[in-house]
């Protein structure tokens, strides 16, 4: 399914680039969609410690 796709996609980038903010908020979203949500707490976690001044 889509979500899947964008997990996929998500991840596939945090591989190649893994200080991409905007790729760890939208994994992050991906798992918190899915039930995840202490996998999306870290990524989003991490994604505040790069770029404190990103919502």
């Amino acid at each position: 399914g889509r979500l899947e796709e964008a997990e996929k996609g998500y991840r596939e980038e945090l591989a190649a680039n893994p200080d991409s903010g905007e790729a760890l908020r939208g994994l992050s979203a991906v798992r918190r969609l899915r039930g995840d949500l202490a996998e999306s707490a870290e990524l989003i976690r991490r994604a505040h410690e790069l770029a404190p001044e990103q919502p």
